[in-house]
């Protein structure tokens, strides 16, 4: 008795034969889903920055976006950033000083701007959220290769 007690109980799976053991572990494994790739996971969450894309609008451009963004709604927009998500680009949104910035960065795009940010301000989260709309979809018409700029503080706006 003192011998049992000392080992611990025998479990079902050790009172099970050598041979069933090892069907049901091949089995078992064979049903797992297979593991990502490394580069799957390298790819997932890894942002490296080049630089921003420079999208600043002039008097005329503030124009042009007053007038569109009374005619667009925000669900409009919010379906432009789920389309840009699935596009591979990160979307932010958040408070910034006085007002709110929102921001796409291009991250697995497999365009030629991976690696670039572009960024809008505001003061409320639903202007910030339309303007970015504006200046990625309509401004850029989803394309960033002429407004690529250089990486500093200044290009931010």
């Amino acid at each position: 008795m003192a011998e049992k007690e000392a080992t611990g109980p025998i479990s079902l799976w050790d009172s099970l034969p050598k041979k069933e053991r090892e069907r049901i572990a091949k089995e078992l494994n064979a049903k797992r889903p297979e593991k990502p790739s490394l580069e799957a996971k390298r790819r997932n969450g890894v942002f490296n920055l080049r630089g921003y894309a420079r999208c600043e609008l002039s008097a005329s451009d503030k124009d042009a976006f007053k007038a569109w963004e009374e005619g667009v709604s925000l669900e409009t927009c919010l379906d432009g950033v789920i389309k840009a998500a699935t596009d591979g680009y990160l979307f932010k949104l958040g408070a910034a000083g006085s007002g709110y910035q929102a921001s796409y960065s291009a991250a697995t795009t497999e365009k030629t701007w991976d690696g670039y940010v572009l960024v809008a301000h505001a003061g409320s989260a639903d202007r910030v959220v339309k303007l970015l709309t504006y200046k990625h979809e309509v401004l850029m018409e989803r394309d960033w290769s002429d407004w690529l700029g250089e990486e500093g503080e200044d290009m931010l706006r």
